[in-house]
């Protein structure tokens, strides 16, 4: 997961990234063992994020090979 981490914190738009294993038992996560967040300004950089053609090719470069499934939130605090 490092080098997902590292690759995510070389996008220019992208404010922070965090990556982390799920502490709990898989019953409680579900199958979802890893988190990766994506931290930016606002919700006009996530969607500069979102149109980016590399966007999609770095998901599937990156998590695609590891992950039956993704869930995505996009969330404002």
């Amino acid at each position: 997961m490092t080098v997902v981490k590292a690759r995510y914190e070389q996008v220019e738009i992208v404010k922070s990234v965090r990556v982390g294993e799920s502490i709990n038992s898989p019953e409680q996560h579900k199958g979802f063992d890893f988190t990766l967040v994506l931290e930016f300004e606002d919700e006009a950089a996530l969607q500069k994020y979102l149109e980016h053609p590399e966007t999609k090719a770095k998901k599937a470069e990156l998590l695609d090979p590891y992950a039956e499934e993704t869930i995505i939130v996009d969330f404002k605090y």
